[in-house]
């Protein structure tokens, strides 16, 4: 015989059980998220994290953003159905979100030179809806920010050969507080929808990011060449066991030389790989680019958006 299906009455009091599990197991997810707090303040970080990572000792930063897309490809493998994979991810980034205020309330500068409203979207998607947002005309005053502001990241439009502001040389310095790279958003889409593997935006934290497993790092390069190939310099970093591809380059009048003669150029560059500062493969390229190049730095890294396709020269 067919089972007799339950009352309404009897279905609505299962939901409501389901209710106080949840609540319960939130309650027990906030006092271990707690007790991280804790741990950073004696001056744990979790094996995962590279020296000085963002949320490392010292540093105070709240935010691990490698660690966060670790959790993220884990629930994306799980089995979510009927509920849309996006949606399940979009309800554990409020969670994350949410519990960021037990360890310092988040703080969102955004340079907004554009369409807020589609920004706005990608940053509560991610940060959740109790995250504070500011706005900004330029990426220094964002980059001002997150260098004045306790526990804030930056929101940046991802650099290309149509911009002429190169502001990620400002995070090579090597005096004072000096912001890096450490993510890209949006990292996955509701939709379900397929994300390019380079992000439109990327977040500009204290300190070098955390490694997630799958990575992308961007290197700024002063060229002293006047003339050098863009298959020759690739290629040096080939030669150095890196992949890597162009994202963007100034010219030499914007870096106040006299075009005419030529000059250094710098050059923005992300390699397929998690790379700390002094990840020997850089030194390798250092040694194999000889006089041609004057300066390399890892300005940071971040984690390939769920669902990206291969990247493409």
């Amino acid at each position: 015989m067919a089972e007799k299906p339950r009352s309404l009455e009897t279905l609505r009091k299962e939901l409501d059980q389901l209710d106080q599990d949840l609540v319960g197991l939130l309650r027990r997810r906030a006092a271990i998220v707690q007790e991280v707090g804790r741990s950073k303040g004696r001056g744990g970080r979790g094996t995962s994290a590279a020296p000085g990572a963002a949320g490392g000792p010292g540093n105070g930063f709240i935010l691990r953003p490698g660690r966060e897309a670790e959790i993220l490809r884990r629930l994306a493998q799980a089995e979510a159905a009927p509920l849309e994979n996006g949606n399940l991810l979009r309800i554990f980034r409020e969670v994350i979100g949410s519990l960021y205020g037990l360890q310092g309330r988040v703080r969102i500068a955004i340079q907004a030179d554009g369409d807020r409203l589609g920004v706005w979207d990608v940053a509560r998607n991610h940060f959740g809806a109790s995250a504070q947002i500011s706005w900004h005309n330029d990426p220094g005053a964002v980059i001002g920010a997150v260098c004045e502001v306790p526990n804030c990241v930056g929101l940046i439009p991802t650099p290309d050969d149509e911009g002429r502001v190169y502001w990620w040389r400002q995070l090579a310095a090597t005096a004072g507080l000096v912001p890096k790279v450490i993510g890209g958003l949006p990292f996955y889409a509701i939709d379900g929808a397929a994300l390019p593997r380079r992000p439109a935006w990327l977040m500009v934290g204290p300190g070098m990011p955390d490694p997630s497993g799958d990575d992308v790092s961007l290197v700024y390069v002063t060229v002293e060449l006047e003339e050098m190939s863009r298959g020759r310099f690739i290629g040096m970093f080939a030669d150095a066991g890196l992949t890597a591809r162009m994202v963007t380059a100034t010219a030499a009048v914007e870096r106040g030389s006299d075009p005419a003669a030529g000059g250094p150029r710098d050059f923005l560059v992300e390699i397929d790989d998690f790379l700390p500062p002094d990840d020997p493969r850089i030194e390798a390229f250092r040694r194999r680019a000889g006089e041609a190049v004057s300066h390399v730095a890892v300005i940071g890294a971040y984690a390939v958006p769920l669902g990206a396709g291969p990247a493409s020269g």
